[in-house]
């Protein structure tokens, strides 16, 4: 999964539906807890596969909305943005969740477990700035895929104080990668198709969002 995320853009194709990357969420990820398995030394001194659940789910109220969010780990603050726009969170995996931070993996507003409708990317920055005065983070290094990377940087640009570092991954504007880019449109016809959830009105509202203020 890890090698995915820095191998694929989260593109969705508005005709079908459909994108390059990631996987459908499950019943089990919809859980309040990630269940996971950790091996530790029995009493016989073999390996036992004892369950532990990591992904701490929250619900934090910004506005009108109750915003879904994950958190797991423990170290320097991490917030983890999906792509898309308006898809579920789906790294939102204790498996690939940074070493040694603790990471935070809010579901976008109106998306998945998260109250809200379609809005604007100014609303999207808010709602990041919201969650982190709620849960009382004083900055945080911001990690997005795809579109969350666009998604990052704006957000650095409009509160460089709560933002200690970005880390963009197959971003879309400025940032691109043009030269990965190319690599990655070359071999993207034997790529698999991998549905995911998206919200088309949640997309659609973003994407005419950023292309205003992309102009």
């Amino acid at each position: 999964m890890a090698a995915d995320c820095a191998a694929r853009a989260c593109d969705i194709d508005a005709d079908t539906g459909r994108t390059s990357f990631a996987r459908r969420e499950t019943d089990d990820h919809l859980r309040r807890t990630h269940i996971g398995y950790r091996a530790i030394s029995g009493t016989s001194g073999l390996p036992l596969l004892v369950a532990f659940a990591d992904m701490e789910s929250r619900m934090i109220q910004v506005g009108a909305a109750a915003l879904h969010v994950g958190v797991t780990g423990h170290g320097p603050d991490v917030v983890v943005l999906t792509g898309g726009p308006g898809c579920v969170q789906y790294l939102e995996r204790d498996e690939i969740s940074p070493l040694d931070h603790r990471a935070w993996y809010p579901e976008p507003r109106g998306v998945g477990r998260s109250g809200g409708g379609p809005h604007t990317m100014e609303e999207a920055i808010a709602d990041l700035e919201g969650i982190r005065e709620a849960v009382g983070v004083g900055n945080w290094i911001v990690v997005g895929h795809s579109w969350g990377c666009d998604l990052g940087v704006r957000y650095a640009v409009e509160h460089p104080e709560a933002v200690a570092a970005v880390v963009g991954i197959a971003g879309r504007g400025p940032q691109r990668d043009r030269t990965w880019s190319e690599a990655y449109e070359a071999g993207r016809a034997a790529e698999p198709v991998v549905d995911i959830a998206w919200v088309p009105e949640v997309h659609g509202a973003l994407s005419d969002s950023f292309n205003r203020l992309d102009s």
